[in-house]
């Protein structure tokens, strides 16, 4: 069989295997953990309209990262399903295919010069090692996630400015060269769609050392050259780290405030550091027990053996590998790779910091390029025998990763999943107030509020607003008004001016007929939002069921020419037309009203 037969079958056998292993994400739902936020309720990546696209590259509010092709590749999608579940989902799996042929050519690249002209088993090797990286259970959490989309995509442009980059002829100037411009443009688009590969310089050094064997000495001419070549990727790099930098220090829109140096010691940044860069090791030899949320940074002693031990594991081998550099020089080339690409990843202003399975996305590659240095290194008699292992590696990753989609479907599997793995008392309660909240949104208000109570118990201290807000709504809506006041207030105490809460008070008290509280808390809320058309309408229906038509009146009307499009506020403004005597205009509200109600019942029917 011929070579490019040979690749032409594992290629397509890469696709095959990526598309039953995650077959199951293609009919999961979007999750309310940053899908929300990023897609389905960010009107900003619904079209590619001008507007859309004028915010996609100048946002630096919604996000705390910049991530302007992401938001590109998103509006694209959106034009081609809508909001479909299924288009973002194909879109990841799409992506997640693509990156795995990339890498496979990469790997090949990579080897060609030691090896040379590649045998067929070699070939096989190479797909086994892109597939152990694909099917790796890792790797889940980034193909079944809609938000896990920004990875994707960097890493593809990633890949493709490295093969770029091993393709330049660096015997001759490469700044006219396709390829390493094109290396750059590619490596530009990879830091405009995810910061993630910011550290991506540290790669390049490492192709330098191996496979290109160039020198990296500044004391010959050679060596400068490389690192002067260096200079696009890194400016760059902190061109994109200046960036995130200023909206973390300055906080701008929703960018957090970056970790000062009394609530985050610099022995705790390097404690920080040295656990995560020795995370990523083991963490991939041994992926069990995987959450979408780890706790064990959030609150961490600097004298926790794990964290002193990875620190000083890290440091002592960083300190070998440079010595042995020469000698061996693909061990000390990974680690460098490894150390440079986690750097994005350590969370040295962050606290609290979290070491999620997607982060292994990029330096995840530097293993399956480790196994096949192993395969190439076996006497031949044995070279079958690593084949067949890796097939069986392959069959137990992917059999795991098969089932750790499931958790993945949908809100109500994955924050069951988080509820059960979280044993820090905020975190599971939030996973809980979020079970309540999927139930309450499917109309199964007693089940939201067994989570919700659930929640309580699991942090009776919990601090955000949602969980008393939430849980008073869904007291509200089966009937429990006294229950209902008592979360509201609960949730006002955390947070004086929320509007939804003012609102939801005043719907109890009106409900009790007591419409001087509920005035005046609507009074308060508009004072805050005065164009809010369902604050003005709640204020004009209380007006009403008190029996001052004159007050409602106006308020009602003014509600629909804020847009408001309420059933219940046209059936009010019949109701005063005919008690003053205005037969016409009560009926033109009533007819409204009806037309509404149908074309809602339709909508519900379809």
């Amino acid at each position: 069989m011929k070579q490019r037969h040979v690749i032409s079958a594992i290629l397509l056998g890469l696709f095959g295997v990526i598309l039953v292993v995650y077959w199951q994400t293609l009919s999961a739902d979007f999750l309310h953990w940053d899908d929300d936020i990023n897609v389905f309720e960010n009107p900003h990546v619904q079209g590619l309209s001008p507007e859309n696209l004028l915010w996609m590259f100048t946002d630096f509010e919604q996000a705390i990262r910049y991530k302007a092709l992401s938001w590109l590749t998103w509006g694209i999608v959106h034009e081609l399903f809508g909001l479909n579940p299924f288009g973002f989902h194909l879109a990841n799996v799409f992506l997640h295919t693509m990156n795995a042929w990339l890498m496979f050519f990469l790997i090949l690249r990579v080897f060609r010069r030691s090896e040379g002209e590649q045998s067929r088993s070699h070939l096989i090797v190479v797909g086994i090692a892109t597939l152990i990286w694909a099917v790796h259970p890792m790797r889940v959490e980034p193909v079944a996630w809609v938000t896990g989309l920004p990875y994707h995509l960097a890493l593809l442009f990633i890949l493709g400015s490295t093969i770029c980059y091993l393709r330049t002829d660096f015997s001759r100037s490469v700044w006219s060269q396709f390829n390493f411009q094109a290396s750059i443009g590619l490596y530009l688009f990879a830091a405009m769609t995810y910061p993630i590969v910011l550290g991506f310089s540290a790669v390049l050094v490492a192709l330098d050392l191996a496979p290109l064997r160039r020198g990296l000495s500044f004391r010959t001419e050679v060596g400068r050259k490389a690192w002067i070549e260096k200079m696009p990727f890194l400016m760059i790099a902190f061109l994109m780290i200046g960036g995130t930098l200023y909206g973390r220090f300055f906080r701008v829109g929703d960018w957090f405030q970056a970790a000062g140096t009394e609530s985050f010691t610099l022995t705790e940044r390097v404690l920080q550091a040295g656990y995560v860069w020795g995370y990523y090791v083991w963490k991939p030899l041994w992926p069990s027990n995987l959450n979408p949320l780890y706790d064990t940074l959030l609150e961490f002693s600097t004298s926790d053996p794990r964290f002193l031990v990875s620190t000083l594991a890290v440091f002592m081998l960083s300190i070998f590998l440079a010595a042995k550099h020469r000698r061996w020089p693909v061990l000390a080339a990974l680690w460098i790779a490894h150390l440079g690409l986690l750097v994005p990843m350590l969370g040295l202003t962050e606290r609290p910091h979290y070491p999620h399975d997607r982060y292994s996305i990029l330096n995840g590659i530097l293993w399956s390029i480790a196994l096949v240095g192993l395969w190439t290194r076996l006497p031949e008699k044995r070279r079958k025998e690593g084949i067949a292992v890796g097939l069986a590696l392959t069959l137990v990753l992917g059999f795991m990763s098969w089932k750790q989609t499931e958790f993945w479907k949908n809100d109500f599997t994955f924050f069951t999943r988080l509820a059960e793995r979280t044993a820090k008392p905020d975190l599971r309660a939030a996973a809980l107030m979020k079970l309540g909240n999927a139930h309450g949104e499917a109309g199964n208000d007693l089940f939201a509020l067994k989570f919700y109570e659930d929640a309580r118990t699991a942090d009776p201290r919990f601090p955000l607003i949602q969980l008393p807000y939430n849980h008073g709504t869904a007291l509200l809506r089966t009937g429990r008004i006294s229950e209902a006041i008592s979360q509201f207030n609960r949730a006002l105490a955390i947070q004086p001016n929320h509007l939804g809460t003012l609102n939801n008070l005043a719907v109890c008290h009106r409900q009790r007929k007591e419409y001087e509280a509920a005035v005046s808390l609507l009074r308060r809320a508009l004072e805050l939002a005065p164009d809010n058309p369902d604050l003005v309408e709640n204020l004009g229906a209380t007006f009403f069921e008190s029996g001052n038509d004159a007050a409602a009146e106006p308020l009602l009307r003014r509600s629909l020419d804020l847009g408001s499009s309420s059933i219940a506020a046209h059936r009010q403004l019949a109701e005063i037309c005919r008690h003053s005597g205005r037969q016409e205009l009560a009926n033109e509200h009533s007819r409204i009203a009806w037309k509404l109600e149908q074309e809602s019942r339709s909508a519900s029917e379809r």
